[in-house]
């Protein structure tokens, strides 16, 4: 054993290595070697360095304590300095930063297979002078995926999305590719025809300190304000979590509220995450009917909360209406989400804001770890996706599909003509075409995402797109 006071423990590496990849999860979302070697070759945005300095400081801290602590130990206790030498080597090769480099470089000449799938949707794509121009409301309806309607209480707690399925096109084959499997990144995936790839060092959520967002892509807002339209957003919770309001400013969105904007106002009546779905409803019909009184197209996309893992966030109006929470809370919440839902179209098509108006309703994602996982678990997951308002009446489409086939449907229900159907690497769910997802697997689509660099750059790393103001 050396003198103590040169005394260094080999297991301070492996540990280091964890602590730095908690950061980098912490911080930026995910720990992809590609991304953080593509972030080099980019400028971060200055607002980032403020945000992240002071956990950065938290975890300098636990660091300095643990290897101080084992140092101290192992001078006093010759065996930890044995089983150092012993463990060091396998503790290393087992640290999740090393499996990430063994990925990075197994897999680094796959990072340019994705990109020739992506077709570009036109800045300029038009419809035509003499067409009419069709409403959109969008639902996002947190975590209300398909799949509840197959559980032992299906039939009871998933009854309103049914109703509202059977009065309009059903898609009931819709899985979760990569990166698109929570908000942001379905709102991303399903108007822009593409996941949500990283930029660089930032993944998942942690798109707020960044000044543009996805700038090379074209998304629906840029698409329907192109088209004359006015474009709105609602969402209970704050639209500066994970970078939802720099999307929308970046992709025509002139309408923009939040929960950020009632602080001082439903104060007796919040949950964790902002306001609750029936105070939501009650503004977006007010919001809705001005739109409606501006006599200009309108796309009105809101969010709800009420299903939200673990345990959802039901309703006063729920409770009021259908009874008090019985049995597990994560189902009563997402029974709670059809009934709003189902009551505020209700309303608008009484108030007569449905005429010339397709109507999209959809989970955001599939729903995550709650009491309900493992019954979910034991049927085919799958997203909740339902168009009423179109021309096409009633029908159930079983064709396999991911999120992001989403948006060149929603293109072709309003009107757009687009070269083979599709839009990014969507494929529209009306046409003949096999989406990727059914033509390349669902396991082959995902390594093709994951191992992804060359879209990412591209969607990221480009110029912005001017379009036509509105």
């Amino acid at each position: 054993m050396p003198k103590k006071s040169k005394l260094l423990l080999f297991t301070s590496v492996p540990v280091l290595l964890v602590i730095i990849h908690t950061w980098f999860i912490d911080i930026f979302g995910s720990f992809d070697i590609g991304a953080i070697l593509f972030h080099l070759g980019m400028d971060v945005e200055s607002g980032s360095v403020a945000d992240i300095i002071v956990e950065t400081l938290g975890y300098v801290a636990v660091a300095t304590m643990l290897l101080v602590s084992f140092h101290y130990i192992a001078r006093r206790d010759v065996r930890l300095y044995y089983a150092d030498r012993l463990l060091a080597l396998p503790l290393f090769l087992l640290t999740p930063v090393t499996a990430e480099f063994g990925s990075y470089y197994l897999h680094k000449n796959d990072g340019d297979k994705l990109l020739p799938y992506y077709q570009a949707v036109p800045a300029d794509l038009k419809l035509h002078a003499d067409q009419a121009r069709k409403n959109i409301i969008m639902i996002y309806a947190e975590s209300a995926e398909e799949t509840f309607g197959k559980l032992s209480d299906g039939d009871d707690i998933f009854k309103d999305m049914k109703d509202i399925a059977g009065s309009g096109l059903y898609f009931n084959n819709i899985a979760q590719a990569a990166n698109t499997g929570w908000t942001i990144a379905g709102i991303v995936s399903s108007q822009c025809g593409v996941p949500l790839q990283p930029n660089g060092l930032f993944a998942r959520n942690k798109f707020e300190t960044q000044t543009n967002f996805m700038p090379s892509a074209i998304c629906l807002g840029d698409v329907l304000g192109n088209n004359g339209y006015n474009i709105a957003f609602l969402s209970g919770a704050s639209t500066k979590f994970a970078g939802t309001d720099i999307f929308l400013k970046n992709h025509g969105y002139n309408i923009i509220d939040g929960g950020e904007n009632y602080a001082d106002q439903f104060t007796d009546y919040k949950n964790f995450w902002g306001l609750y779905d029936d105070t939501v409803f009650d503004l977006a019909e007010k919001q809705i009917i001005s739109l409606e009184e501006q006599g200009k197209p309108y796309f009105f996309a809101m969010k709800t909360l009420a299903g939200h893992f673990p345990t959802g966030f039901p309703t006063r109006r729920c409770i009021n209406n259908i009874g008090p929470v019985e049995g597990e809370s994560i189902r009563y919440s997402i029974k709670c989400t059809g009934y709003e839902i189902k009551s505020f179209l209700s309303k608008l098509q009484a108030g007569g804001q449905l005429e010339n108006t397709l109507v999209v309703v959809m989970s955001d994602h599939l729903s995550m770890k709650s009491s309900a996982w493992s019954e979910l678990n034991q049927h085919e997951r799958r997203n909740y996706f339902t168009i009423i308002g179109t021309d096409r009446g009633q029908e159930i489409i079983t064709k396999q599909a991911a999120m992001f086939d989403a948006y060149p449907t929603i293109l072709e229900l309003l009107g757009f003509t687009l070269n083979n159907h599709q839009a990014g690497i969507g494929i529209s769910m009306l046409s003949d075409r096999k989406g990727l997802i059914e033509e390349l697997g669902p396991v082959k689509l995902d390594q093709l995402i994951s191992h992804d660099r060359d879209l990412a750059q591209f969607l990221w790393a480009a110029p912005a797109v001017t379009l036509t103001s509105h």
